[in-house]
């Protein structure tokens, strides 16, 4: 989920598409995000789920799209009606080591973010 119209859009079509429900859960962007129709929010710490519809992404439990490296994931109590973002450090090196000894590419195991990067991944992507 890349902006407040898309998370709206998606905000809309969950409660037409389900009318009881108020929490849409998403993944795979690498990057957290917390969203209500009102907009986005800073996607950390713990959020009162009460009021609203929330559309909320983790981010990633590796390969995070941040300059710290960080494993991201959310604690979702829907009976407390919570959602706590978490992160916490993890060993990129040895992350990496394992990637490539599984056999992917270099340009699938953790570049840190910026022009540079997505550079080195088209670069990459092409050969």
């Amino acid at each position: 989920m890349l902006d407040a119209a898309a998370a709206r859009d998606q905000l809309t079509c969950l409660g037409d598409r389900h009318p009881d429900a108020h929490v849409l859960v998403l993944g795979h962007t690498h990057l957290p995000v917390a969203y209500t129709k009102d907009g986005e929010l800073p996607a950390e710490g713990e959020i009162t789920l009460e009021g609203r519809e929330w559309l909320l992404n983790a981010g990633s439990v590796g390969q995070s799209r941040e300059r710290r490296p960080l494993a991201r994931g959310l604690v979702l109590d829907l009976g407390g009606r919570l959602a706590r973002f978490v992160a916490v450090d993890y060993d990129v090196r040895a992350t990496k080591r394992e990637l490539r000894a599984a056999g992917l590419p270099e340009y699938a195991c953790h570049l840190a973010p910026g022009r540079g990067a997505r550079l080195r991944r088209r670069l990459a992507a092409l050969r």
